[in-house]
């Protein structure tokens, strides 16, 4: 009986005129509120796993380019990126950290093999210690990025410098952020970890040559930039990888010279460091340096006092050498990335009667200068001091029948590599990447991803002029319908 009066109670509640009245409207009101709220839900979801959220930067700042869309198609390794922060928010010259999620998202979208997570190391302390026997270059530290494959066992950290692009403003005497370059040195870290072999610099040992120690700012660098760096002599000599000559004090044995000869007639490549205050006569060096049609000058380089350009703070011996516009160097010269320093530079020559299959070029050239004893104090000019304008690095490619080439490139100067202060306040390192990429060729990871915009360029007035006239017309067109269509109407 009870039942029955209650179900006859909600008829009536139901069939009542004030529930029709508002009853209906309420229940449609709340069934609209969740559907709302389920579509959104949904929306959220479908938004983070498949990376939805559109970037209206006037940079694109977390928009892949076809590069990095092509690496992550054919990534064949699973690859792991670790997002370390301190959830401080970054430094307003780097990426924020919903920029920098956003990111990792559409990188993760892109590729089933590639997947990220987040890391706090203020609440995880011991999170980098997972990493200690596996890392070689920069320290883990907050803002940055891990990237791991554990198939092959190599790991690498970007932090806020890979994020970010600098240029040296001569004016103010520092450097000026200038463009994000997060997306180029990820994509080449996901490169660099899951690749099989990497690119690699062999240095040549048994003749005096720079240390370990010497060479420690220069391995740091590379170590850091996907290279590896292994010592070796002339009779473990790879020809896949480009050798590094640096600096030697004694000559090659007859036998050692046949086999860097050999390197280079099976298609190997050379790079090559020569300080002013080395030897300049070792004989059988100076034929591997025939070989490719180039000569060391002996002598130290000195800018000619009037010519304040080419020489830096007074010191004519710290030249600052004109970086040619080669197609090498054409990303550096076209950038504006030039700024070298060669504290006390040795000189080269390229013979002009050399092998017809040899073609050689300059790198850097001084600007007026002279060559002078290195074993004087006084850096005066002496009168038998040779004049001239003179190759401070050379490159030469040797060609051969079968349309294979050895390439060798000399650079007069060691510090330029292996001291901090170069490679922090000139642009060596980007200097000494271009080498490699040069002698590395199709084995270097070094992609071509343009960097995004740091600064807004500035509105042009004829780019202004539209949006002006647009601004005055748009109120004037309302003002005048507004006019026509209430005229009219002004006696109803």
């Amino acid at each position: 009986m009870k039942k029955q009066n209650l179900s006859q109670r909600l008829r009536s509640l139901l069939m009542s005129r004030a529930f029709r009245c508002g009853g209906y409207s309420a229940l449609l009101t709340a069934l609209i509120i969740l559907l709302v709220l389920a579509v959104n839900h949904l929306a959220a979801i479908l938004e983070n796993r498949y990376s939805l959220t559109a970037d209206f930067s006037f940079n694109a700042l977390t928009v892949q380019s076809e590069t990095t869309a092509s690496v992550l198609k054919s990534l064949d390794k699973d690859v792991h990126v670790y997002y370390v922060h301190t959830n401080a928010g970054m430094t307003s010259s780097s990426l924020s950290e919903d920029d920098m999620r956003v990111l990792l998202g559409r990188y993760q979208t892109a590729s089933s093999r590639l997947t990220w997570s987040e890391e706090n190391i203020v609440q995880n302390p011991a999170f980098s210690e997972q990493f200690a026997d596996l890392l070689t270059g920069k320290e883990i530290t907050a803002n940055c990025l891990v990237v791991r494959c554990e198939e092959t066992g190599r790991v690498r950290v970007l932090d806020e410098s890979d994020f970010v692009s600098r240029s040296y403003d001569m004016n103010t005497g520092s450097f000026q952020v200038t463009g994000y370059t997060v997306e180029k040195n990820l994509t080449e870290a996901l490169l660099y970890v899951s690749r099989t072999e990497v690119p690699t610099l062999q240095v040549l040992t048994g003749h005096g040559e720079l240390t370990t120690a010497d060479l420690a700012h220069m391995t740091s660098f590379l170590s850091s930039n996907s290279y590896d760096v292994q010592r070796v002599s002339a009779a473990e000599l790879n020809t896949q990888y480009p050798l590094l000559i640096a600096c030697p004090q004694f000559d090659l044995t007859q036998d050692e010279l046949e086999l860097l000869l050999h390197f280079a007639q099976q298609g190997g490549t050379f790079l090559v460091l020569s300080r002013f205050s080395d030897p300049a006569e070792l004989p059988r060096f100076g034929e591997l340096f025939l070989y490719f049609g180039l000569r060391i000058l002996p002598g130290l380089c000195v800018a000619d006092a009037e010519d304040k350009g080419s020489y830096y703070n007074d010191s004519p011996a710290i030249l600052a050498p004109y970086m040619q516009t080669v197609p090498e160097l054409a990303k550096l010269t076209q950038d504006g990335r030039d700024f070298l320093l060669l504290t006390g530079a040795r000189a080269f020559e390229i013979l002009t009667e050399r092998d017809s299959s040899i073609f050689a070029e300059s790198l850097l050239k001084s600007g007026s200068a002279y060559l002078h004893s290195a074993y004087e104090e006084s850096l005066d000019k002496a009168p038998d001091d040779p004049e001239g304008y003179f190759d401070l690095a050379v490159y030469a490619r040797r060609y051969y029948d079968d349309n294979s080439s050895s390439r060798m490139i000399m650079v007069g100067n060691a510090d330029l590599f292996c001291e901090q202060w170069m490679m922090e306040n000139t642009y060596s390192p980007e200097f000494l990447l271009a080498l490699l990429q040069t002698l590395n060729g199709e084995n270097a990871l070094d992609l071509h991803i343009v960097q995004k915009n740091a600064v807004r360029a500035p509105l042009r007035s004829a780019s202004m002029a539209l949006p002006a006239i647009l601004s005055l017309l748009l109120p004037l067109l309302i003002f005048v319908l507004a006019v026509l269509i209430l005229v009219p109407r002004r006696n109803l």
